[in-house]
């Protein structure tokens, strides 16, 4: 679309999009509103939906109201009406009850009494305290009497009910009562005995060892030693040829101190005993054995596993796990 500018008439092509908006001119630097070539910038300013909704008249809408919603009041109840009772005068001589024909002789009643009574009300009528009291009393003793008679009755049954008559032993045949017991058909055979495991014989210890003795020895180059004087005695009926164990050792709170290696490799004659000296190396950085160092003979408590045997007969006998 071609458009000029209005101020130094210089000719530009544009699209229809920029109609109504506003534009520089590349030539005069002045700004303008793009309109369509022979209409005012009125209509350009307006775009033509706009203008057709000017024109057209837009229906009126009804405003629509919500409800007004009004307090309900609370209901009002009417008291019901008093019945009123007109008392008759029988005393007239001409009184005459209203719905009797002429000529009727009513007889006035001796007791009438009349009781208004509220809605939702019951009254019981009133009554003299006297007649009541009496009238409960004459109650308790029409009661009382009613269930005399009815233990007199039972006691005059109970007497004169009839008693089994006794037979004699001729006549009647007296049977003693038979305890039927229930016998179980199944037959349990007889459960033998478990068989008494013998318990398993006890090894007789052939070597019993004894510590007698501790002393502190030193060796070469300022080795230090540990000396235990033991003593030995083979209670077998064998010369034992060797013999593998452990000396344990405890202190006075029966504490685990060290465990020490016992071996002999020199015969030791059936029903004889030996002594020796044995030596155990001391490292003063370890406290175990330290302690065995240092410590007391009597502070310190030994006892001996036996291990193996090897005997003179090359025979041999294990004792440890």
């Amino acid at each position: 679309m071609q458009i000029s500018c209005p101020h130094c008439q210089r000719q530009f092509t544009v699209s229809e999009v920029a109609i109504g908006k506003r534009a520089t001119c590349k030539g005069c630097n002045q700004k303008f509103t793009v309109q369509r070539p022979g209409s005012t910038i009125a209509d350009a300013l307006v775009p033509k939906a706009a203008k057709a909704e000017l024109i057209r008249p837009q229906p009126v809408r009804p405003t629509i109201l919500p409800p007004v919603q009004t307090p309900t009041a609370a209901p009002v109840y009417e008291s019901p009406p008093q019945l009123g009772f007109e008392q008759p005068n029988y005393q007239q001589p001409n009184y005459r009850q209203p719905g009797y024909p002429p000529g009727y002789q009513q007889v006035p009643p001796q007791h009438l009494s009349v009781v208004i009574q509220q809605p939702g009300m019951m009254q019981a009528p009133k009554e003299n305290g006297f007649l009541s009291l009496v009238r409960r009393l004459v109650m308790i003793a029409g009661i009382s009497f009613i269930g005399l008679i009815l233990i007199i009755v039972y006691a005059v049954n109970k007497d004169t009910a009839p008693q089994p008559i006794a037979s004699s032993s001729r006549s009647v045949l007296s049977v003693p009562p038979v305890n039927y017991e229930p016998v179980d058909a199944t037959v349990t055979p007889p459960v033998a005995p478990p068989p008494t495991i013998p318990p398993p014989p006890v090894k007789q210890i052939p070597i019993q060892l004894q510590v007698i003795g501790k002393t502190q020895q030193e060796g070469k180059y300022q080795q230090q030693y540990v000396e235990l004087e033991v003593r030995m005695h083979n209670s077998s009926s064998r010369d034992v040829r060797a013999f593998t164990g452990y000396i344990r050792v405890n202190d006075l709170f029966d504490k685990s101190v060290i465990l020490l290696k016992a071996e002999r490799t020199e015969p030791i004659v059936a029903g004889k005993s030996t002594d020796d000296k044995w030596s155990y190396s001391y490292n003063q950085f370890i406290p175990r054995e330290s302690k065995l160092y240092h410590d007391n003979f009597e502070d310190l408590k030994f006892s001996f596993e036996l291990d193996e045997v090897i005997y003179v007969d090359n025979g041999r006998e294990k004792f440890g796990n």
